[in-house]
């Protein structure tokens, strides 16, 4: 195509004004979509349809198309880019979903923890604020997990794991972090600065640790194998987990008990020490796992 590569050669900061114009052609988009989807399907399909409905929307083309225009825009080939061209072994895809598995207990401290911070009292009205957002991202969540078919969780674990998954690893990672990789050199720098944004832009203040430490395993696993759908699976099974739980919840399960494993108000805290070891020794196992070449070329 006849724009491939035309920024390529373009200095760091060329390249966010291009992803920066390219996000805002993409966002106007996505809003005159979903206002026409919301027009179309209001009083048609429940909330929670609307929900998703607008989630597909924004991970298409906000995330997605925002990734592979930018990726063609830089280089010739955008997939290659993306990293997204070669196809990982289904046992380091196993490694990653297991790593993701044991650092659950200690995942649900660290969010135990940031939930439980206040700011000093000088800052008593940006901490109102920020928790007042907290709470309306948490409504749209609840409105968006109220699923109790089916056919309703299949639909939410392609939007929110396959869907979000994917387009949040292209951009945050494929995209942006290897901007700062070039920039800096420093691959611990790229990371951690892609992570800190990744969570930023969720706009969601006491869950920002968590979900930077999530951000930086997803940009390692990135750089240790040169595989995007390294991260993208460890995205996946995060978000789908969220969604599979809250629909057993809406069916009359009690799973509550799951988030508290690991904290410290269950009382279970020390769990959390050895899910952090578990899931640096599993992570090790990974690490030489990847390096042993076990990727293969699509």
């Amino acid at each position: 195509m006849i724009f491939l590569n035309t920024y390529g050669s373009a200095s760091f900061w060329m390249k966010i004004f291009i992803l920066l114009c390219v996000m805002l052609v993409m966002l106007i988009i996505s809003v005159i979509l979903m206002v026409l989807f919301d027009i179309g399907f209001n009083g048609i399909l429940p909330q929670a349809g609307i929900l998703t409905g607008n989630m597909s929307i924004q991970s298409i083309f906000l995330f997605i198309f925002t990734s592979i225009i930018t990726a063609g825009l830089f280089s010739l080939e955008p997939f290659k880019y993306l990293k997204m061209d070669k196809k990982p072994s289904g046992a380091i895809l196993i490694g990653v979903i297991i790593c993701m598995i044991v650092l659950i207990p200690f995942m649900n401290l660290v969010i135990s923890w940031n939930e439980s911070l206040t700011l000093p009292e000088s800052f008593s009205g940006l901490e109102t604020w920020m928790r007042e957002k907290e709470a309306s991202a948490q409504l749209v969540t609840d409105q968006l997990l109220d699923i109790h078919s089916l056919g309703a969780l299949i639909l939410l674990i392609f939007v929110v794991g396959i869907l979000t998954g994917i387009g949040e690893e292209t951009l945050f990672r494929g995209i942006l972090q290897r901007l700062f990789l070039e920039k800096t050199r420093n691959k611990h720098a790229a990371i951690w600065i892609g992570a800190i944004i990744f969570s930023a832009v969720h706009f969601q203040f006491f869950g920002f640790v968590p979900r930077m430490l999530l951000g930086a395993f997803f940009g390692y696993l990135l750089v240790w194998s040169g595989n995007i759908w390294l991260p993208i699976t460890a995205h996946f099974f995060n978000n789908s987990m969220a969604v599979v739980f809250r629909y057993l919840e809406n069916k009359g399960y009690e799973l509550t008990y799951l988030e508290k494993i690991g904290t410290i108000e269950d009382g279970s805290w020390a769990i959390a020490g050895y899910s952090l070891l578990l899931f640096a020794l599993c992570t090790g196992a990974l690490y030489w796992y990847v390096k042993r070449g076990c990727i293969l070329r699509l």
